[in-house]
């Protein structure tokens, strides 16, 4: 959770700050909006604890989407599929979407020229909670060298080793903090009972599949 909080991107506080300076000339009122939401994200990245709401993590990823949405413009689209509703007071990890949410505009959609489209599915299938966000960005090849991620862990409280798909992570990308640091507090909370899976193609864009038991972890 330390790292999760030390670990607020730079340039995506820079890139705010100069959309909502354009802004506050052109669209004031959206301006304020803006720099409201920033102050939302900051806050909660700053001091969540170890569990929000499903709905509180929604809202968390819907503002940091407003303020990349205010400056790629018409290269970022956004669609919700939300089918598990009846589950917004579910606990879990908190910034457990937001990371996948972020690789995808950064690493997938802001470098393609066109820009593309972000899909985030929410679904119940039984007792487990499926998070999925697609992307139709740049994608990277599944055949790269894998990151171990447990080597790249100063803690020992787990030993298991990336598996599959979740031993790929595009090199040099930045992306494998952020997921080896939600993979790592799924197996501590959850075990065997959760997963993080990648996959992706170049020029055809990535999928990220995160699955959760529905459980009461508030306690």
């Amino acid at each position: 959770m330390r790292a999760l909080h030390a670990q607020i991107n730079p340039h995506f506080f820079f890139n705010s700050l100069n959309t909502i300076r354009y802004f506050i000339r052109t669209d004031p009122d959206n301006a304020r909006d803006l720099l409201t939401k920033l102050a939302e994200i900051f806050q909660r990245t700053l001091s969540a604890g170890e569990f929000v709401t499903l709905a509180e993590e929604i809202r968390h990823v819907e503002a940091y989407l407003s303020l990349e949405k205010a400056r790629l413009e018409e290269r970022l689209q956004v669609v919700w599929t939300h089918l598990a509703k009846q589950h917004q007071e579910q606990q879990i990890p908190t910034l457990i979407l937001q990371p996948l949410v972020e690789n995808a505009v950064i690493h997938g959609i802001s470098p393609k020229p066109e820009g593309g489209t972000i899909h985030i599915i929410i679904n119940s299938i039984g007792s487990t909670l499926l998070i999925q966000v697609d992307d139709d960005g740049m994608g990277f090849d599944m055949e790269a060298k894998p990151i171990d991620a447990a080597k790249n862990s100063k803690s020992t409280e787990s030993n298991a080793q990336p598996t599959n798909q979740e031993a790929y992570l595009p090199a040099g990308s930045g992306t494998s903090i952020g997921l080896t640091n939600i993979r790592q507090r799924l197996q501590k909370v959850y075990g065997e009972d959760a997963s993080l899976h990648l996959e992706s193609k170049p020029s055809e864009g990535t999928k990220a599949v995160l699955t959760i038991p529905l459980i009461d972890t508030a306690h």
